[in-house]
């Protein structure tokens, strides 16, 4: 993946996922030929306490993004 798709993929993520601003995602390739970029961060609630946020972006091989999806623990 080119650093220019890399960098349009992160802002989208950023946008909508303002929490994890500014975190380099790792990369795994799937089984389909695509990718899946991993951004992770700790952010903190409302009453102090410390919660992992992970966000999952499955790219198809063209560098189109197919799916986001985010958890909290």
């Amino acid at each position: 993946m080119d650093a220019a798709t890399l960098e349009r993929i992160c802002r989208d993520v950023y946008r909508k996922y303002p929490e994890v601003n500014g975190v380099h995602p790792r990369s795994r390739s799937n089984d389909a030929g695509g990718t899946v970029l991993i951004f992770e961060t700790c952010a903190q609630t409302a009453d102090g306490r410390p919660m992992r946020r992970t966000v999952r972006v499955t790219l198809n091989a063209d560098g189109r993004v197919l799916k986001m999806s985010t958890s909290k623990s």
